[in-house]
């Protein structure tokens, strides 16, 4: 089990956002490793700031992702230049496959770009059968 928490793009430069979390952890029996840490595009456009913080962060032992990819600011400088462990696919994506072509064709994009980066893949949204096939496929 694993809880998944977002940080602001102020968390991120500051770089608070660890020891925030470390004080939370301390003293409980939750391992760090079930706490992932989500930021969106627009909180890593300083991607030196984001670096070294998400740096920090996997090396506490948390997964980090962007979350609603494809929404912000996507660069593909973010996929290239930070040590990051997923993608979060946002809803809008997921809820439009099978009923719009050029979306749908986006997704699958990201899918292929995500996994040759070999970044884990999250999809929000799931709703359908359909759209969990296309997913996996």
């Amino acid at each position: 089990l694993h809880v998944a928490i977002n940080v602001s793009a102020e968390d991120i430069k500051s770089g608070r956002v660890q020891t925030v979390l470390a004080q939370a952890l301390h003293g409980t029996s939750v391992d760090s490793g079930q706490l992932w840490v989500e930021a969106t595009e627009r909180s890593l456009m300083d991607i030196e700031a984001a670096r070294t913080t998400i740096t920090h962060l996997r090396g506490a032992g948390h997964t980090v992702s962007i979350d609603d990819f494809g929404t912000g600011y996507s660069s593909l400088q973010y996929l290239q230049g930070l040590p990051l462990d997923a993608l979060k696919i946002d809803k809008s994506f997921v809820d439009t496959i099978g009923t719009h072509s050029a979306t749908s064709a986006v997704t699958s994009h990201i899918i292929d770009m995500a996994k040759t980066l070999q970044l884990r893949t999250i999809a929000e949204g799931v709703e359908r059968q359909e759209q969990l096939d296309y997913l996996r496929a």
